[in-house]
């Protein structure tokens, strides 16, 4: 039986179509990428924007500097304790207390106008600290910064105190704050060897009794004995100055102008290692803060 020969051509072509759809398949998907293009999108979903890095280092900055108005804020109210008008070092105080009401302000404004002066105001806040921790340095007696001519270095007050115009002052200061006077009144019931093993301030002891050196007997807190088979320390110039005597004692003594100076510059070594701390503290942070600025602004022109 013979067919329509129309119907046995679209036959035989089926198979070739069939064929074609075969053959014609999509392309297979690209494996992941390796290089730093795949490295780059795996950096971008795990670490943080720049905008967050930059804001957590604007935040940091303005933390860091909150202790400096806490200690601006102290000096304003800080009295002229243990003499200390007496070597003018009021006038290094309210310097100070400028200076860091100055450096608070300014470093926060350059963290918060950071977008747009960058360079200027990193500049500004460098000087500013860089300053400040030089300052910090002269207080506490860094490595070359002793100097007369440096106000509040050790090697300033010593002269100041030595001085015997200044001394006259000083001395009649302690005298006047009742330092002896309230030495006596708390050891008027101890024993000698409760009043010796004592713990006093460099100033009490310096001033109020004398040298050890002295070899000198303890009878009450401003009457010491002076034993025969002793004289020999007696060419101690302290030993001679001591006086047994509420209104003399050891105030004309090298002892007392030195237990002086170890309690004023106790108290302004503090603030000095306070000032290097927080110049380092913010110089690293102001310095975190411009290279984070820079590399977004960088990222920036890139992208467009």
């Amino acid at each position: 039986m013979e067919g329509n020969p129309r119907q046995a051509s679209t036959v035989s072509s089926l198979p070739l179509v069939v064929r074609q759809e075969e053959t014609v398949q999509p392309p297979p998907a690209p494996p992941p990428e390796d290089g730093p293009s795949g490295g780059s999108k795996w950096l971008a979903v795990v670490l943080p924007k720049k905008s967050t890095i930059i804001g957590a280092l604007s935040v940091f900055a303005f933390i860091v500097s909150l202790p400096i108005l806490g200690a601006v804020i102290w000096l304003i109210y800080m009295g002229d304790y243990d003499c200390e008008q007496l070597v003018k070092l009021p006038k290094l105080r309210v310097g100070i207390t400028v200076c860091l009401a100055l450096v608070f302000i300014i470093s926060n404004l350059a963290a918060f106008f950071r977008l747009k002066f960058p360079v200027p105001g990193f500049i500004v806040v460098m000087v500013l600290l860089i300053t400040m921790f030089l300052v910090g340095l002269a207080i506490v007696g860094g490595y070359k910064l002793q100097s007369h001519a440096i106000v509040g270095s050790p090697m300033w007050l010593r002269m100041k105190v030595n001085q015997n115009d200044n001394w006259i002052l000083i001395k009649s200061c302690i005298f006047h704050n009742r330092v002896c006077d309230d030495l006596i009144t708390r050891s008027f019931r101890l024993k000698p060897y409760e009043f010796i093993t004592s713990n006093l301030s460099p100033m009490e002891s310096g001033c109020c009794e004398p040298p050890s050196i002295c070899g000198m007997e303890y009878v009450n807190a401003t009457f010491w004995e002076k034993g025969s088979e002793n004289e020999a320390p007696y060419d101690n110039k302290d030993c001679e100055a001591w006086e047994n005597d509420r209104t003399g004692l050891c105030f004309n003594c090298q002892t007392c102008r030195d237990g002086f100076v170890d309690v004023i510059y106790g108290k302004w070594w503090k603030l000095g290692v306070f000032l290097i701390a927080m110049s380092i503290m913010l110089i690293a942070s102001h310095l975190l803060l411009f290279l984070s600025t820079l590399l977004d602004r960088y990222g920036a022109g890139d992208r467009a």
